[in-house]
């Protein structure tokens, strides 16, 4: 199935009908509008999760997509809110009058960004109440993070995960049972992807840019990774980048 997941800038139904038909004609079946992007730039503007706290303007620009976009799957990721976990149980029923394709929930407010606990009792009334197909992310890090989410909601179909799988990229396997990260993997990893990214954007300088980004999640994998992470951040160049993370 193809997905996109590129609309957290639009708050106008006519743009994001617009960017839904060209992506149609690329051949993607389905969007996904963020309401859950908690970046201040982007909240300041009423987009992301900013949007959440305009719910009659929210509600007429889901009425307006659904309505334009009659051929395309539409899902949902929200957060519960912007700056109370409570603001989600009336979202919960806006989201209940759309056929949302899936509607997939970080149980934090905007305001945390990824601080404190996930409001998992909010999450529990979503996962009961919800008309639409449900999936959980937030802070699955581990397999133990993901057999205790499987075993509170075990109707749950599918569950997302990002920071998780940036901290260690084998984690998928693990849950499965059908591998581990260890150092050797770890390393080509990380090595074939700074080649693909030298390959794809041509420039050393935005290239150590994303390895340093990808390193601030997986250092923590490393006992005794602060010395080598403040190397990593100094590094000024590609090459004394490698030459640390080959240390690590």
């Amino acid at each position: 199935r193809q997905i996109i997941d590129t609309i957290i800038d639009l708050n106008r139904a006519d743009e994001f009908i617009h960017t839904a038909n060209c992506l149609s004609q690329l051949g993607y079946q389905e969007v996904n509008l963020n309401l859950g992007c908690h970046s201040n730039t982007v909240v300041a503007k009423g987009k992301g999760s900013g949007f959440l706290t305009r719910q009659d303007e929210l509600k007429k620009f889901l009425d307006e997509i659904f309505d334009g976009l009659p051929d395309m799957d539409i899902s949902i990721k929200t957060r519960l809110g912007r700056y109370a976990a409570d603001e989600f149980y009336e979202l919960m029923d806006l989201f209940n009058s759309f056929p949302i394709k899936e509607l997939m929930i970080h149980p934090r407010i905007q305001k945390e960004f990824y601080r404190g606990k996930p409001h998992m009792e909010e999450f529990a009334y979503a996962y009961e109440n919800s008309k639409n197909l449900v999936f959980y992310n937030g802070d699955i890090f581990t397999v133990k993070d993901y057999e205790n989410i499987e075993e509170s909601f075990s109707n749950l179909k599918s569950v997302m995960m990002g920071r998780g799988a940036l901290a260690n990229p084998a984690l998928f396997e693990e849950i499965r049972g059908t591998g581990e990260a260890d150092k050797k993997r770890m390393r080509e990893f990380v090595g074939e992807l700074c080649a693909a990214y030298g390959e794809a954007l041509g420039s050393d300088v935005i290239v150590l840019q994303k390895m340093k980004e990808l390193w601030h999640y997986m250092l923590p994998m490393f006992a005794g990774s602060d010395k080598y992470g403040k190397e990593i951040r100094k590094s000024k160049t590609l090459t004394e980048y490698k030459a640390v993370a080959n240390a690590l």
